[in-house]
């Protein structure tokens, strides 16, 4: 396998070339990245994908706001009405909407070894219910085969006078606008009282804030397909509003200096974690207008869940899988244009899908990145050497195998790493939240962990990125302790996903 270190910079200017032997020399090509322009981008993908935006505010200057006066009405005693619908609120626009109808006609499978899937299910009980039929929770009684089959809608709404708060929560003097990962509080929401006044009064502002471990890694890479929705539905002149860390940072720069943000969008703050809190230590900010994003999910109170009273429901608890409603496409397409990943390669099977030429031959060797966690303090393989020994000696061919270490890349590194990948093979971990830069027909191998706690996050991430996705259980390990691979087993899962993607290319043949 080539190292981790030193490879990465070179994926987006290498243009493989298959031999004989099933390996692959890379031909480089020094030009940089083009810069990418933000507003053909920009109605290209609304074209493309078929979203509403630009759509003209009704109640725009209707109210003239004293932030005093709001803000002290805000603190007022009781309970807040929570907005489960927003689309019935009258006096709230929404300037972007994306419909996005499910796309599976029956519950999705999860992929793992003969018998393996009735194993881990008998484990897991009472959960995993959306894949596993007989494992139907009191508590959570919704996650059953029918949690995938809602049907989405991706909006960016604004309202007027109106306030955020640290958990990402929008509320005003009588409302808070509930968002699935937003706020700390379900149904009995009241804002602190914060007697060093607000964070800033602004005309208008969106935001990209969100409660629930803002800074850890994972759950920013979960999240932040909400702000390239942001970045492409809002007006021009709308600023966001966003926590400033490592990842941020260097997301916020790749965005600017390529072009695909302007440099004036970003507002960022110094995020700090409050104690004893999973979110921020944030003042609240007020403005005339606020703009947010957030999903929504056309279910029913009889197939999902009874809190599904509403034609479109907020999705602030997770009746219907929120990965599936988020807008992977949109984060997936700007992150390839800041980075020159659509212009990089001479062949036409860089730039979409692998597809067979006409011979029925793949055009280069499939490519497999394998994620070693050995920087990481948990979910680290003891026997990740002996993993790649068998890789390299039971897939099939043609492959090129490289390994993933993320600490050794920054961002932009990393992203390249998962877009030229075909075949992802990762622990259960952050890492695996970058997948939703892969292509369109690759593959995902989640290593898990044999214990009850094992969440099953990144299947819908996967499938939610037009991705096949395979699972396989380690021996030994945890979420908090290193892991033993199932060596065997996780090179089966590799060949299924080698043989899935091969299948997707129009491959019919192929050697081991």
């Amino acid at each position: 396998a080539t190292g981790a270190m030193g490879w990465a910079s070179q994926l987006a200017d290498s243009v493989a070339q298959l031999t004989s032997s099933g390996k692959v020399q890379g031909e480089v090509i020094n030009a940089p990245p083009p810069q990418c322009d933000r507003k053909k981008l920009k109605y290209s993908l609304a074209s493309k994908y078929g979203y509403q935006i630009d759509i003209p505010l009704k109640n725009k200057g209707n109210v003239r706001c004293n932030p005093q006066q709001a803000k002290d009405s805000a603190r007022g005693k009781g309970k807040k009405r929570i907005v489960l619908d927003i689309s019935k609120e009258k006096d709230v626009d929404f300037v972007a909407d994306w419909l996005n109808p499910t796309n599976f006609s029956r519950p999705p499978k999860l992929t793992m070894s003969p018998g393996k899937l009735e194993e881990t299910c008998e484990r897991m009980k009472p959960k995993w219910g959306q894949v596993c039929r007989e494992n139907l929770s009191k508590r959570e009684a919704f996650r059953r085969p029918e949690w995938w089959s809602c049907d989405y809608r991706r909006f960016v709404a604004s309202t007027e006078c109106a306030f955020i708060g640290r958990g990402g929560e929008v509320y005003d003097n009588e409302r808070v606008f509930s968002a699935h990962g937003i706020g700390f509080r379900r149904d009995d929401f009241k804002p602190e009282p914060n007697k060093k006044g607000i964070g800033g009064h602004h005309t208008a502002v969106a935001h990209h804030i969100f409660s629930t471990y803002p800074t850890a890694t994972g759950h920013f890479f979960n999240q932040v397909s909400r702000l390239f929705w942001l970045i492409m539905a809002l007006p021009d002149d709308v600023p966001i509003l966003i926590p400033s860390f490592g990842i941020s940072e260097q997301l916020m720069t790749i965005l600017t200096s390529s072009g695909a943000v302007d440099q004036k969008k970003f507002i960022p703050f110094k995020a700090e974690t409050r104690k004893g809190s999973p979110g921020l230590e944030f003042k609240p900010h007020f403005a005339d207008r606020v703009y947010f994003a957030g999903e929504a999910a056309l279910c029913t109170k009889t197939r999902h869940a009874p809190e599904c009273k509403s034609s479109w429901y907020s999705l602030q608890s997770e009746v219907c899988s929120w990965q599936l409603a988020l807008p992977r496409q949109i984060q997936r397409e700007v992150m390839a244009c800041a980075l020159g990943l659509h212009d990089y390669s001479r062949s036409k099977s860089e730039r979409g899908p692998l597809r067979v030429d006409q011979t029925g031959s793949l055009p280069r060797a499939i490519r497999v990145l394998v994620v070693d966690r050995r920087d990481a303090k948990s979910r680290f393989l003891k026997n990740h050497p002996e993993l790649m020994r068998a890789l390299h000696t039971g897939l099939p061919k043609p492959f090129e195998i490289k390994e993933f270490v993320g600490s050794t890349m920054p961002f932009a590194a990393q992203v390249k790493a998962f877009a030229w990948a075909d075949v992802v093979i990762a622990p259960h971990g952050a890492a695996l939240g970058l997948c939703v830069y892969m292509r369109p027909g690759g593959a995902v191998v989640e290593i898990g962990y044999p214990k009850r706690e094992l969440p099953l996050i990144f299947m819908a991430t996967a499938l939610s990125a037009q991705l096949e996705y395979f699972m396989t259980i380690s021996k030994l390990g945890g979420h908090e302790s290193g892991m033993v691979a199932d060596v065997d087993d996780t090179v089966r899962m590799a060949k299924e996903a080698w043989t899935a993607v091969a299948k997707r290319a129009g491959f019919k043949k192929s050697s081991s």
